[in-house]
């Protein structure tokens, strides 16, 4: 899994290796890793060891719990003391009760930093903020701050009023320039604990954590100030040289998550983790596919992070989508999974050109060859030992459609899976979502789902529409969309 060499890793994609059995903090880190950021999670030093052994990858941090036995902390240590040298290590530090790691150990492994489960220290969060906010317009974001509020007070409001930030992941300078709220789940009242310029108080977010508050909010209307901000830093972080790796991995995530979470703003908590199960099952297939070797699939496809990114994204989507249609046996979660995730690979080994998949730059004989892609994809899978008829099903139909473009060729009314269907559709969102992303402005919704209904919900058919519609849309966005297009 050779890469060009690069001297900011940023260019390419901060790849880290974790080794931690803890099954949650796999799941929250898994399912915020779609902005920049590869993470190969390992629950076990033995599992972890090829992946370590193998130099051709390049590998930007290491992270080893010490919620693994001493054994293994010190096994993995020494390996990556004779393999990698050069590789940042950090511990992390255990939730419980743990064995204690001794000044000695630190020095002869190297160790960057210990850093806790939380991903980041908040005080060091505030310093790296603050170093780059300065040129960051923040008018915009304070005209939200309500000034009839105060802190302390129970406010107005519903649930879909309210953008939610997970407490471990929120980003803030010395000064927040958001109003924040907590949700009081008992009597299901929200109540304001920072004004817009009030000082951000690490101890307070301790608290905050101490007495089971997960989630910070902000108001719904000032989310898109809010990603904007995340975005801001986060970019200039990932080019700064004196940006920890630990600390550059929170602001990927926090960005990755806000992203997703502003994609999904009018869904409900419940769906929103039962999607990103989808992401999260994303790994261990990586897993399962480098144990198979280059000799059964494609170095190319792990390599290259567009395509990475773009896999992943479709998998949430399909995730959301497939929730709104009430799928949820575990075997068919493995399907969409899957699909989704494998619905491109043979790209991976095609000309770049393709990788956007816009036919309009394409010569006649460059589409005769594109248009092979998901028959190319099935027998790529097939080799390697995926052989499940659905999910190779959904893999050559992801690309046929009732109506409009279709490829491959099918037989007249011949059926098109649902799980064929929400691939397809997912995968023509994520398309359209990568073109708006950069730049994160009110109008993206409404404009995103403007392009969805001209050009890609009228090859779908209905339930699989209402499914992406109603799922990634406010009605608000909807109306406004309907009224532009004149329906």
């Amino acid at each position: 899994m050779s890469e060009a060499p690069s001297k900011k890793p940023s260019q390419i994609g901060t790849r880290l290796l974790i080794v931690d059995p803890d099954e949650g903090f796999k799941r929250r880190l898994t399912s915020s890793s779609v902005m920049g950021t590869i993470i190969y999670f390992f629950e076990t030093a033995v599992a972890a060891r090829p992946m370590i052994t193998d130099t051709q990858l390049k590998l930007d941090g290491v992270f080893v719990s010490q919620d693994l036995d001493r054994k293994d902390w010190l096994e993995t240590m020494q390996l990556m003391l004779n393999i990698r040298p050069e590789t940042a290590v950090f511990n992390i530090l255990s939730n419980g009760n743990c064995w204690r790691l001794s000044d000695e150990e630190v020095k002869k492994y190297s160790i960057q930093k210990s850093v806790k489960k939380e991903v980041t220290n908040v005080r060091e969060m505030v310093a790296v903020v603050d170093q780059f906010a300065a040129d960051f317009d923040k008018a915009e974001a304070i005209k939200h701050h309500r000034s009839d509020e105060a802190v302390g007070e129970k406010v107005k409001g519903q649930s879909s009023d309210f953008f939610p930030i997970e407490i471990d992941l929120f980003i803030s300078g010395a000064k927040c320039i958001f109003d924040v709220y907590i949700h009081l789940k008992k009597n299901e009242k929200f109540i304001k604990v920072l004004n817009a310029l009030d000082q951000f108080e690490p101890t307070r977010v301790a608290d905050f954590r101490k007495n089971g508050v997960k989630f910070l909010f902000i108001r719904e209307e000032a989310a898109v100030s809010f990603m904007r901000y995340s975005n801001h830093i986060s970019k200039k972080a990932m080019s700064a040289d004196n940006v920890g790796l630990n600390m550059k991995e929170f602001l990927v995530l926090s960005q990755g998550q806000q992203t997703l979470k502003y994609i999904q703003s009018n869904l409900s908590e419940e769906t929103m983790r039962y999607a990103s199960q989808f992401a999260a099952r994303t790994q261990t297939i990586v897993e399962e596919l480098k144990k198979l070797g280059p000799d059964h699939f494609p170095e190319s496809f792990f390599g290259n992070l567009a395509q990475y990114e773009h896999s992943v994204a479709a998998v949430l989507l399909a995730g959301i989508i497939a929730t709104k249609l009430n799928i949820a046996s575990e075997k068919t979660f493995n399907i969409v999974t899957t699909a989704a995730f494998m619905h491109d690979i043979s790209l991976s080994e095609m000309d770049p050109k393709f990788l956007t998949e816009d036919i309009s730059f394409l010569t006649p004989e460059e589409k005769v060859e594109y248009f092979k892609h998901p028959e190319k994809s099935v027998k790529m899978l097939h080799d390697a030992k995926m052989t499940d008829p659905a999910i190779l099903q959904a893999v050559h139909q992801h690309h046929m459609r009732a109506r409009g473009l279709s490829f491959p060729d099918r037989a007249a009314n011949a059926p098109i899976s649902v799980v064929a269907g929400i691939v397809g559709i997912a995968d023509e969102i994520a398309r359209a979502l990568s073109k708006l992303s950069l730049d994160w402005n009110a109008a993206n919704n409404e404009g995103l789902l403007y392009h969805l209904e001209k050009f890609v919900f009228p090859n779908f058919s209905k339930q699989l529409v209402y499914a992406a519609r109603d799922s990634l849309f406010s009605k608000e966005v909807i109306r406004k969309s309907r009224k532009a297009i004149g329906d």
